[in-house]
């Protein structure tokens, strides 16, 4: 381990590190700021709720009065505004469901009315570390890849056999980790039939990719399908015909590409890099005048299935890959097009909706998530010394995914039963998910490394720490969802498991005990 992280995490541990949480993260402002929050359930930084203003004319100003769940103590402050963030008690508040009421009240303090109340769930902020983990990281996400290695499946790819896999329906998703998992797993072991036979299977699903993508000529000619319609079966038939048949969701075929480019860079096999090109190119073709691309269309006709937008910040990551480590000029212009389109949309409205291709479209602010926030968040780092105030908008960013889908410590109500600390993923699955942890482990090592702050690498470290208690131990699985009691235990998505080995072993090359894992 490298000593300045030595020296950072032996502080941390010996001092503890409790974070201030008193201040709001993006506090709305009628005509000026959305509130993002409308559908938030869980806050570990004060919200501001919206709540009208009372039209009365013998009204001065507004008390709130806050409760806590099981106790009769009350805590009030007043403010000009029925909106304010509730900055001025939240330190005092307990953790646990709390209701917060609004009076209106005259010049003279008497009630004039209740203008709005709001129940909420106010989480316990970071008062680690915790762990420490029993094994270490590169080790427990070596076994995870081993376990991948070794299903059916996968053993039929090994052997250049076709193999079922039951979310093998959503290729450019499951078949992409696939790739990058077997990659991964071919540059880290010493047995070298695995390393031989894992770069088999990465080629065979790879090949499989190529040949399912949209053949020249049309619309989306060379991207990987989000769904594939003959293998529709980790859905029913009346789902998949309403929101899956014949439709592309844009999003996807981006992890296919970069799994297809980590090939590429490990075999030097010119038709992977090609297929990313081409890939790149329909993105590029089919980029609208506003900067992005429709969230989901008919690949038949292009034609999109609903006015949801996608918010393109995983390609924004590819194409900054692809310009910086390949000099791919003729992706700048397409790459700065979609940076201005989330600037002017979801970095203003703070919408960052949950774009999965299992869930159903939704109204704004009804299913928000941490994915394209945290990517956005990685990017706005790497670009730091581009523009003033980068670093501080990604931090808001990461403590905005801190805020509504990280659980520190073990909760009382909703996940009782979830390990911790942990990650949610999406409001529509507020549930903790592996793949949820690793996504912001990497934005927390970005944050660590781009500004120094050790917070952020105890964080992640803290993050990992559950995965690797939360293994198997004896197969070294990575199931899916945390729960102590088992809950969900055999749903489980590989595309996870992989995401969550490759964040144990970039955490631990960061720490200088895994060689670099950077393309």
């Amino acid at each position: 381990m490298r000593w300045w992280v030595a020296w950072a995490v032996l502080w941390m541990t010996a001092w503890g590190i409790a974070e201030p949480a008193s201040e709001p993260i993006r506090p709305g402002s009628p005509g000026e700021q959305f509130f993002w929050n409308e559908y938030s359930s869980r806050f570990i930084y004060p919200p501001a709720f919206y709540i009208k203003a009372d039209p009365s004319p013998v009204h001065q100003r507004y008390r709130y009065t806050l409760r806590a769940a099981g106790m009769d103590e009350r805590w009030t402050f007043e403010a000009r505004v029925p909106y304010a963030p509730l900055t001025p008690l939240w330190d005092e508040l307990p953790t646990g469901q709390t209701t917060l009421t609004v009076e209106s009240l005259t010049a003279t303090g008497s009630v004039v009315r209740v203008v709005g109340e709001r129940t909420f769930f106010k989480a316990p902020s970071y008062n680690g570390p915790y762990g420490p983990a029993d094994t270490p990281y590169a080790k427990s996400a070596r076994k995870a890849l081993m376990f991948q290695y070794n299903q059916p499946h996968y053993r039929h790819w090994r052997r250049g056999e076709p193999g079922y896999y039951h979310y093998g329906c959503y290729p450019s998703k499951t078949f992409g980790s696939a790739v990058r998992g077997m990659v991964t797993l071919a540059k880290h072991t010493e047995d070298a039939q695995v390393r031989r036979e894992a770069r088999a299977a990465a080629v065979f699903v790879a090949d499989l990719l190529l040949d399912m993508a949209f053949p020249g000529g049309t619309p989306f000619a060379g991207l990987v399908p989000t769904y594939d319609d003959e293998h529709r079966v980790a859905q029913n038939s009346d789902w998949w015909d309403d929101r899956a048949k014949g439709r592309l969701m844009l999003t996807e075929p981006v992890d296919s590409a970069s799994s297809l480019l980590d090939l590429y860079e490990f075999t030097g096999d010119a038709r992977y890099r090609e297929a990313v090109w081409r890939m790149m190119r329909t993105y590029r073709r089919t980029q609208l005048p506003s900067g992005t691309w429709p969230l989901r269309v008919l690949h038949a006709t292009g034609t999109p299935d609903a006015a949801n937008r996608m918010i393109p910040a995983r390609l924004i990551l590819l194409l900054d890959r692809l310009i910086e480590d390949y000099e791919a000029e003729e992706f700048v212009e397409m790459r700065d097009r979609a940076v201005a389109w989330i600037e002017t949309h979801p970095m203003r409205n703070f919408h960052w909706e949950g774009q999965f291709e299992d869930i159903p479209r939704c109204a704004p602010y009804l299913n928000l998530s941490h994915y394209a926030a945290v990517d956005y968040a990685r990017y706005l780092l790497r670009h730091r010394k581009e523009r003033p105030g980068n670093v501080e908008r990604a931090r808001e960013l990461l403590r905005f995914a801190e805020d509504q889908f990280i659980i520190w410590e073990p909760p009382t109500l909703r996940w009782s039963n979830a390990m911790t600390p942990c990650a949610l993923e999406q409001y529509w699955c507020y549930r903790p998910i592996n793949a949820s942890a690793a996504h912001i482990i990497h934005g927390f090592i970005e944050a660590y490394e781009a500004i120094g702050d050790a917070l952020y690498l105890e964080k992640a470290r803290s993050l990992a720490n559950t995965q690797v208690a939360a293994a198997d131990p004896e197969t070294g699985q990575y199931r899916t969802f945390w729960y102590s009691d088992g809950t969900n235990k055999g749903n489980n998505w590989d595309n996870c498991a992989i995401d969550t080995a490759l964040a144990l072993l970039r955490l631990s090359e960061v720490e200088g005990d895994e060689p670099s894992l950077r393309p």
